[in-house]
């Protein structure tokens, strides 16, 4: 006898972009303006208070990075000076590197275990593909997360995400 009513099925697909195919994904999201990566996190558009401004950024967050799994934080900016009528969609994101001292720490297959990182950019520039304009600070920013693995059913993790603007 089954019991339909207790009976519960849950299929969970997760498409998470090939690990071997990081090199790819990375330029493809720096400047294809249509690239999208299968698994990605990309977070509202923060706009600062009229009169602020910075020129660097640090994104801490806590990564559970699996045994052939990884991830890379990307940055968009847009300083108060660019004049072009552009939407801020059509502005190319930029890879932060890993500020850590130690390399990535890898979690074996443990789902619970994470490790801090700190992903950062103290002094942006940022090029204005239409005008060739270089600026070197900012008010507007979004962040952008790419999840890799090499298998659908091991991907990374990430929680406590915190992105901070700096002036230096």
């Amino acid at each position: 006898v089954l019991d339909l009513d207790k009976t519960f099925f849950s299929i969970t697909k997760f498409e998470v972009d090939k690990l071997s195919n990081q090199d790819t994904i990375r330029v493809n999201e720096q400047f294809e303006k249509t690239a999208t990566a299968n698994a990605s996190y990309i977070g509202r558009q923060v706009i600062f208070a009229n009169g602020v401004r910075a020129n660097g950024i640090r994104v801490g967050l806590d990564v559970n990075r699996k045994i052939y799994t990884d991830i890379d934080v990307f940055v968009r900016v847009r300083s108060p000076s660019d004049k072009q009528n552009m939407l801020f969609n059509e502005l190319p994101y930029q890879r932060l590197a890993l500020s850590n001292t130690t390399p990535k720490i890898f979690v074996g297959l443990s789902d619970d275990s994470y490790v801090g990182e700190i992903y950062e950019n103290l002094s942006i520039t940022y090029t204005n593909p239409f005008s060739n304009t270089i600026f070197n600070d900012f008010n507007t920013y979004q962040i952008k997360i790419i999840f890799y693995s090499d298998n659908n059913s091991v991907v990374p993790k990430i929680k406590n995400l915190i992105a901070t603007a700096t002036y230096a």
